[in-house]
């Protein structure tokens, strides 16, 4: 478990570029019982690990943090990353 997050600590990955269209990341804030409740998709382009992305905002932002699984194809998993608190 990573217990000091902090922007030295992220490692160096090999960077790779592609043609066409930049990918889009889908950000939407609800208000669920009473709750802050933020789902972020389409991270998957970026190639950044989900379980330190998990950590890194649960303790930069001091909220619950999970990641679900949306559906699995030929390209590739898709991942949801649901931030709850207020």
């Amino acid at each position: 478990m990573i217990t000091n997050v902090e922007e030295n600590t992220l490692q160096k990955q090999e960077v790779f570029y592609a043609k066409g269209t930049f990918p889009k990341v889908m950000v939407l804030a609800e208000k669920v019982r009473n709750k802050k409740q933020t789902q972020i998709t389409g991270l998957e382009p970026f190639k950044i690990d989900l379980s330190f992305f998990e950590l890194y905002v649960k303790k930069r932002c001091s909220a619950s943090v999970s990641v679900h699984e949306l559906e699995t194809t030929k390209k590739g998993a898709f991942y949801v990353i649901k931030i709850q608190g207020n």
